[in-house]
């Protein structure tokens, strides 16, 4: 729910879940890079999507599913 407040609508400029278009400019790293950035924050990326209670679990989870509906063809890293 966290990461999706803004991946479902693009807010803050956020690349959308499921649309690759989004995500092209994005590093060639996919999952390492995403993971890392949405653990420790990015530009207007909140750490932890803003939730610190959340754990390394969740978000790298969270990043994989994410990975995975928008490419649901391409290798994980």
């Amino acid at each position: 729910m966290v990461c999706a407040g803004c991946h479902e609508t693009g807010k803050n400029g956020a690349p959308v879940t499921g649309n690759p278009a989004d995500w092209e400019h994005r590093s060639h790293l996919w999952q390492a890079v995403l993971m890392e950035h949405a653990n420790a924050g990015y530009l207007e990326m909140p750490a932890r999507g803003g939730d610190e209670a959340l754990s390394d679990w969740t978000i790298n989870a969270a990043t994989q599913y994410m990975l995975e509906i928008t490419f649901p063809d391409r290798p994980g890293d």
